[in-house]
């Protein structure tokens, strides 16, 4: 059966309905979201849809152990962004606080507090909004300060780094463009996972896959790396503030 040409489409695999995405990969990728459990599958475009329902077939314990553990978190309070809440950055906790109405739009860091500007936060949204503007404004003077030395480290240099919302991955790479995504959710762990979500994904632009030769990679140029692969493997962006 020759693979179908649309992506990315639905395939069924018993009870199981995985996303399909066809790209230039080595080799089959199966993700369960973090979000909500959906399954999704990158597959090279050669691979039948018979060989890649086996894959998931076989995979299919590990499905349900995941989205066992998944369904067990404790569910995440819908955040107000009101002043007293916490919220975090790099791993440490703040709390939000109203500053004085003035001409200031954004908000502003003082010691563990977070200010917002009184006069431009009249709905749920608008607070939201101005932390994230803020996260994102954080997140990337980190990532203009560790990228040259992880460049230098990893001996690959991405054409552009881009900062997103992600429901359920800190980062991603498109070896094609060589154009690597940051997850914003990431402003929230230990900095020390900035600097290994950097590292892997260039590590990808000389090895796409996780092979031995990538993971070697990445051990030369953060022989720490495993510590932040345990925080990230243990955390999930938190939908409450992200969502």
């Amino acid at each position: 059966m020759k693979p179908r040409a649309r992506s990315p489409y639905t395939l069924a695999v018993g009870e199981l309905a995985v996303t399909v995405e066809r790209k230039r990969v080595k080799y089959l990728r199966l993700r369960v979201s973090s979000a909500d459990g959906a399954l999704r599958l990158s597959a090279p475009p050669r691979v039948s849809d018979a060989e890649l329902r086996a894959f998931v077939a076989s995979r299919q314990d590990w499905v349900r152990r995941h989205r066992e553990r998944l369904a067990a978190r404790p569910t995440t309070p819908r955040r107000d962004f009101e002043a007293g809440e916490a919220v975090p950055l790099w791993g440490e906790t703040l709390f939000l606080g109203d500053r004085a109405a003035g001409r200031a739009r954004t908000c502003r860091r003082e010691g563990d507090t977070l200010l917002l500007p009184a006069d431009a936060t009249a709905t749920r949204e608008s607070r939201q909004r101005l932390v994230h503007q803020w996260y994102r404004r954080m997140l990337e003077a980190r990532i203009a300060e560790r990228l040259p030395r992880a460049e230098r480290a990893v001996h690959a240099r991405a054409a552009r780094i881009e900062v997103r919302r992600m429901r359920s991955r800190w980062g991603s790479c498109t070896v094609q463009t060589r154009r690597i995504r940051i997850g914003l959710a990431l402003v929230a762990q230990p900095r020390i996972c900035l600097d290994y979500v950097l590292i892997h994904e260039l590590a990808h632009l000389r090895e796409s896959g996780h092979t031995p030769r990538f993971w070697a990679i990445v051990e030369r140029a953060m022989p720490g790396w495993r510590d932040a692969h345990a925080v990230l493997r243990g955390a999930a962006p938190d939908p409450g503030l992200w969502h």
